[in-house]
């Protein structure tokens, strides 16, 4: 189980309280394989995400 609660967790629990359960508790050898589209989606995601923060002014 991760140490931190993360705001993917949150968002995946106020749409379905069972996927966060799956998620964290689940056997992954039963999903189905994570496709090409999806994993393209995950680093456009990741990349838009780190534009943002690195584009905010925060105090030192």
């Amino acid at each position: 189980m991760p140490d931190k609660l993360s705001a993917n967790m949150l968002y995946n629990y106020i749409k379905c309280p069972h996927r966060l359960r799956l998620d964290l508790f689940g056997d992954y050898s039963k999903q189905d394989p994570i496709s090409v589209f999806v994993k393209l989606l995950w680093e456009k995601g990741t990349d838009f995400e780190k534009q943002v923060i690195e584009g905010l002014e925060l105090p030192l």
